[in-house]
């Protein structure tokens, strides 16, 4: 067995510190909060410690086997809070999460409409503008845990002449207002956990606003990902830490179980623990000697732990910078399979008790809880109602071409792990003019929409737009991520010619392979091979052309700092750590939080070191010459026809607004976007912050809107 990893013996030894069950649970959550264990994936400054999915599980199973309680749970942690850091300004987490993360405001969701359910974009909610605020009219329904809420995430419609999955702006509101109506729907279960939501000239000030005004569908989206991955099989005893939906006992010791949580607490209290209680449960009915019983026990035990090996596998995939398989999509599927047999054995143990309810029970009713709510589970997935579900299911890659924008929300609404399950991989290699082989990953090739080629940045490798090309590929674009010669698995030249004419042949050899004008996305160097080989391929070489922070006038302090960067540890690595070391120093740049992700970076010499995976007589005068001429760069930027777009990272240090303004005066026909929080990528990063830039290039180009000359 390994020794755990620091973070992890870290976390236990606080745990072990600060746990007292006798504390109140207001307290505890309120140093839990601050601590950062309790939110460990999250930003540090933000509650979090900013560790990676697998280490905060760790952080968990710490927790766990001491015994304390973990964090609240709910629609504000779970989604509200990560797509507010994800989307929303500083200001805006400052002043929403201190008081999501210790459980003093409960969140709801308002999206679902009784006309927009699985077609969430068809929503027909309006927000008008009104001076510094936004009057709000219409009608929400199977709106969780609304009539407990403070606040509630939003999304309304702020423009009807645009596409529906435009015009579409992502607020959160304030509950507690006298044009906000909550009317319970009441179930079986004798509870209220959904409702309906009246809004009739709500107000929202418009510093509420997350993100950009009339771009809350990406916002949406991320928002239904984190929901997806909270709500899959292995991640239903998320909520063990306080109520999923209503009000928590702040003033209670931690340490005593709550009997609160609403419908969903015996869910939480099935799936929690690892599957201690389901395994516990013959015994704790008193028919531990039931032979049948403890073996349909066992059944449902042995499911569950494999639900939580299938996500250590999908998880360890992604980390590795694999496509898993379609068990990342199938999470939701296996949850309702887990409570509808959690419900019969549970039921079955309980006896004639299962027809009473009450703290006096066997487990205080929370078996019963679950036998109740359960058809709200089982019954909505096996009809297809599930967002995600139904998305998978009436996607552009089973119907043929899609709408613009329908790409974007199924590819977020199932999130990036089932994008790359969704587009096969098919590696192969292609001989160049020269005799090199390039290596090229194929996705989706039969996507009947316009192709696209993904050129990566100098010293990165074709991993690097790994999910992005994933995601596009879903959307029915076959899709090509190359590694440029001398990177990752492609030929390095014996010539050690790597200039930017060399890699434009290469590129010629890559479009008679694919045989029709594609879209190329070039990330720094690779933007530059797009920019120089239009005019010098043959005629419609290509269709589209995204650059990817590069312009055709560079910053040298940036540049100098890049190869500084790149030609440095030339005598390799003694360990992927030291390599994690180097790139974290790099502008004070974060760890990369996946070993096995960095070591498609580096290659592993005879000696055992750890070399960068690129020739570095890539780095020579000779070959960096071509890529740092303004004049010819300039020239080409004069000579482009297609349509353009110019994605610079807004922290960049290569591309300064200026030299953005010199291209698109330049290329006047040029589109540009300005991505907040991004930066100059480099080895280990993926490009991923980019893609809802391209995306929405793709779809515009197909219906017209995107110009050219």
């Amino acid at each position: 067995m390994s020794a755990p990893i620091p973070d992890a013996r870290s976390a236990e030894h606080w745990f072990q510190e600060a746990w007292d069950p006798e504390m109140s649970l207001g307290d505890w959550w309120q140093v839990l909060a601050l601590s950062g264990w309790g939110f460990p994936t999250w930003p540090e400054r933000w509650f979090g410690r900013g560790l990676d999915s697998q280490e905060a599980r760790r952080v968990q199973a710490a927790r766990a086997s001491v015994g304390a309680v973990g964090p609240p749970s709910g629609i504000g942690v779970m989604m509200a809070g990560p797509a507010i850091i994800d989307h929303g300004t500083d200001e805006q987490c400052a002043r929403f999460l201190p008081m999501m993360v210790n459980g003093q405001e409960v969140w709801c969701q308002l999206f679902s409409e009784p006309g927009a359910g699985s077609d969430l974009a068809g929503l027909q909610c309006r927000a008008e503008r009104d001076g510094d605020e936004w009057l709000v009219n219409g009608q929400k329904v199977w709106t969780s845990g609304a009539q407990f809420a403070k606040w509630g995430i939003l999304i309304a419609r702020t423009r009807t002449d645009v596409p529906k999955h435009q015009g579409i702006t992502y607020f959160v509101i304030d509950m507690d207002q006298p044009g906000i109506e909550v009317r319970p729907l009441r179930e079986m279960t004798g509870g209220a956990t959904f409702n309906e939501v009246f809004l009739s000239d709500a107000r929202v000030p418009d510093e509420n606003v997350i993100g950009d005004v009339d771009r809350g569908w990406s916002v949406a989206v991320t928002t239904l990902a984190h929901e997806r991955n909270s709500l899959g099989a292995s991640g239903m005893a998320g909520a063990a830490g306080g109520a999923i939906i209503g009000r928590n006992d702040l003033s209670r010791p931690a340490g005593k179980l709550s009997s609160g949580g609403g419908e969903m607490a015996g869910i939480a209290a099935a799936f929690g623990g690892g599957g201690d209680l389901i395994k516990s449960l013959p015994a704790l009915a008193d028919r531990a000697n039931d032979r049948i019983l403890v073996d349909k026990v066992m059944r449902v035990y042995s499911l569950m732990k494999i639900a939580r090996f299938t996500s250590l596998r999908v998880q360890a995939a992604a980390a590795a910078g694999r496509g898993p398989g379609p068990e990342v999509s199938t999470g939701k599927l296996l949850a309702s399979q887990l409570v509808a047999q959690l419900r019969d054995v549970g039921l079955e143990a309980l006896g004639p008790q299962g027809q009473l309810m009450g703290d006096e029970t066997l487990l205080g009713g929370l078996l019963q809880q679950l036998a109740l709510f359960s058809p709200a589970i089982i019954d909505r997935r096996r009809i297809g109602s599930d967002p995600a579900q139904h998305y998978r299911r009436a996607g552009p890659w089973t119907t043929g071409r899609a709408t613009p924008g329908q790409g974007r929300s199924v590819l977020r609404a199932l999130g990036r792990d089932a994008t790359m399950s969704a587009a096969t991989i098919e590696t192969i290699r292609i001989q160049t003019s020269d005799g090199l082989h390039v290596a090229c990953d194929v996705l989706g090739r039969s996507g009947s929409r316009c192709p696209v080629i993904f050129l990566h940045g100098g010293g990165q490798t074709r991993h690097s737009w790994g999910s992005t090309a994933s995601q596009v590929a879903v959307n029915g674009h076959p899709c090509w991520s190359v590694d440029l010669r001398g990177h990752g698995e492609s030929d390095w030249a014996a010539d050690g010619d790597y200039s930017t004419e060399a890699m434009v042949e290469d590129l010629g050899a890559i479009l008679t392979q694919i045989g029709r004008p594609p879209v190329l996305v070039g990330a720094s160097m690779g933007g530059l091979v797009g920019l120089m080989s239009e005019g010098k391929l043959r005629p419609g070489g290509l269709w589209g052309l995204v650059l990817v922070d590069v312009a055709t006038q560079l910053e040298a302090e940036g540049v100098e700092r890049i190869v500084s960067f790149m030609s440095g540890a030339p005598d390799g690595f003694e360990t992927l750590e030291e390599a994690a070391d180097a790139i974290a120093s790099y502008r004070d740049r974060k760890r990369p939080p996946s070993r096995e992700g960095l070591r498609k970076n580096l290659r592993q010499g005879h000696d055992g070191r750890w070399y960068w995976h690129w020739d570095p007589a890539f780095l020579s005068d000779k070959s960096r010459s071509g890529r740092r001429d303004p004049v010819a760069l300039g020239d080409s930027a004069r000579g482009l026809r297609v349509p353009t777009l110019l994605v610079r990272g807004r922290m960049s240090d290569m591309v300064s607004p200026e030299s953005a303004e010199v291209f698109l005066q330049q290329c006047p026909h040029a589109e540009f976007r300005d991505i907040a929080g991004a930066g100059h990528m480099v080895v280990g990063d993926r490009n991923d912050v980019f893609a809802g830039a391209v995306l929405d290039f793709l779809d515009r180009l197909e219906t017209g809107s995107a110009i050219s000359e």
